[in-house]
């Protein structure tokens, strides 16, 4: 009886491993089952974009990630009647985060949302807002092609930390104009506090800097500025010297024009 005993229980044991193994795989079935039904129905739910419009995201996402900001801006403007139909017409008017493959409609972790026919921004985001280190662009076209920029930290969709805002005319600025223009410092909530260097670039005159202290996105005035009666406004001489002044109205100071303008803002619905 007892070598029977065993036998029977030999079998029973083979059973068993037989049909668990039979579990298993069935597991394994379904959850890859599972797995590829999920992503065709992300793939169903995700803009169907025409071969035109993959390349120029592509493109667009691979120029930022490589931190070629003119160049991006540059393929905005190039392709400004494409990015158009993409954002109104096949991305509907609404934001949606291109990950490298493809847009999804959540808007969290790293990627790139179009907010505009000619805006994006790139960078980290969570719960739906820049959220980390990014960079927001706008590109478009006056007598001469430009962009406008806002690159640092950002904190629930506002610049706070260190950061830089400003534009550039990257083919040459027009008559009159300043060729680049940038602002860097500390941000609180998008508006400059602290001290901020201020920077112009033309072809003729070259770099040119100030250093002024702002709080909450307004100038504060030190012993280093002086009133011109004649001309009516206030000038701070550049770090170069050289009898290069920075001038501004008492208007302009009270204005507070000291912060990001290229805003998240909440999406229209």
């Amino acid at each position: 009886m007892e070598p029977e005993t065993r036998k029977r229980i030999g079998i029973g044991a083979g059973i068993f491993l037989i049909c668990a193994a039979g579990v298993m795989a069935g597991v394994g079935g379904r959850k890859q089952q599972t797995e590829e039904t999920a992503e065709s129905t992300l793939q169903d739910l995700t803009p169907k974009l025409s071969e035109q419009e993959q390349q120029a995201v592509e493109l667009l996402f691979e120029t930022l990630e490589e931190g070629k900001i003119k160049e991006g801006a540059a393929i905005l403007v190039e392709q400004e009647e494409l990015f158009g139909e993409l954002f109104y017409e096949t991305l509907g008017g609404k934001r949606w985060m291109y990950d490298g493959r493809r847009f999804q409609e959540n808007i969290q972790g790293n990627g790139m949302v179009l907010t505009s026919s000619a805006a994006v921004f790139k960078g980290s985001f969570q719960e739906g807002r820049p959220q980390g280190n990014g960079l927001a662009l706008q590109a478009f076209r006056l007598e001469k092609p430009r962009y406008d920029y806002a690159a640092g930290f950002w904190e629930q969709g506002r610049m706070n930390g260190q950061g830089e805002i400003g534009y550039c005319y990257y083919e040459g600025a027009p008559q009159g104009e300043i060729e680049e223009v940038s602002r860097s410092g500390n941000f609180k909530e998008d508006r400059m506090d602290g001290m901020a260097v201020y920077t112009t670039f033309s072809g003729q005159e070259g770099k040119t800097s100030w250093e002024l202290q702002i709080q909450e996105g307004k100038i504060v005035m030190d012993d280093r500025w002086t009133y011109d009666e004649e001309e009516g406004d206030f000038h701070l001489p550049s770090k170069q010297g050289e009898g290069k002044v920075y001038a501004v109205s008492a208007e302009e100071i009270e204005e507070g024009l000291w912060g990001n303008l290229l805003v998240w803002g909440e999406e229209e619905t």
